[in-house]
């Protein structure tokens, strides 16, 4: 191969690359062209999806955190009220410490009782009960049941409890329980005492009151209970008997139950 040829063949090569070199730059410059030409929509698109995406994991994020909180929430309601209902079943009186009695005969709306000697520890204050007086006397015997007394024994509350107004005087009482019934435990206040009372016949007209209508303490107002209309009723129920039962004054009765609350008037017989 002489000299000539070896030229021709190197021309060619590099010509060769050249070409390549240019298909190359072309082919980048289209590349560029696209790239400027079109990226903008297809950026904005993916930016777009991209919050889109971020903005449904945030709400779903929101949601699951709003669910959370709302069954943390209900969680906490269901826990608050099987803790009210706790403390009202394991509140409520065992039935032997209830104040025995026997059914002498009912009614319709009435039971004629006979009622056994038993003690119970009472408060009394001049006036009528309102809102201010009851809660004061409520919470007088409820005081001595938590352990003001001379022994610092808490006693185990039972039910009914009482409410007598008489001559401008009201008289709350609550039924002690058997095992204090021999000797309870002196007060240590002068405005709590005991009341022994004898054997009882007496009228009584149950009624139910559902709870929610008043609380504890308006048991001997509470706004849904006409205890005037209720003892109008009792009276008017047992005019057959004609046991000579005296409606005034009458007794104002409150048991407390888990769902309802359980009201009386009791009649004493004269």
């Amino acid at each position: 191969m002489d000299t000539n040829d070896s030229i021709t063949i190197y021309n060619r090569k590099q010509q060769q690359q050249q070409q390549q070199q240019q298909q190359q730059q072309q082919q980048q410059q289209h590349l560029i062209y696209l790239a400027s030409a079109s990226s903008p929509s297809r950026w904005k698109k993916l930016l777009l999806r991209h919050a889109m995406r971020n903005q449904l994991l945030r709400t779903t994020t929101e949601n699951k955190r709003k669910t959370r909180s709302n069954k943390f929430e209900i969680m906490n309601i269901l826990w608050f009220l099987a803790t009210l209902l706790l403390a009202y079943v394991t509140a409520a009186p065992v039935p032997q410490d209830n104040p025995p009695y026997a059914i002498i005969s009912s009614g319709t709306e009435y039971e004629l009782r006979q009622l056994e000697a038993r003690k119970w520890v009472c408060t009394s204050a001049d006036g009528y009960a309102n809102e201010g007086l009851r809660r004061e006397l409520i919470y007088r015997i409820l005081a001595y049941f938590e352990g003001n007394n001379e022994q610092g024994v808490k006693i185990a509350r039972t039910t009914p409890v009482t409410s007598e107004e008489h001559n401008n005087i009201t008289t709350l009482c609550y039924h002690l329980p058997n095992n204090y019934q021999a000797s309870p435990p002196k007060p240590r206040k002068e405005s709590i005492f005991f009341e022994d009372r004898p054997a009882w016949k007496i009228a009584a007209r149950p009624f139910i009151v559902p709870r929610g209508e008043g609380t504890p303490f308006d048991f001997t107002s509470n706004p849904e209970v006409d205890w005037e209309a209720q003892a109008t009723l009792l009276k008017e129920s047992i005019k057959e008997v004609n046991e000579g039962f005296r409606d005034q004054p009458y007794y104002k009765v409150f048991y407390n139950v888990p769902l309802n609350t359980h009201f009386e008037v009791w009649f004493r017989n004269a």
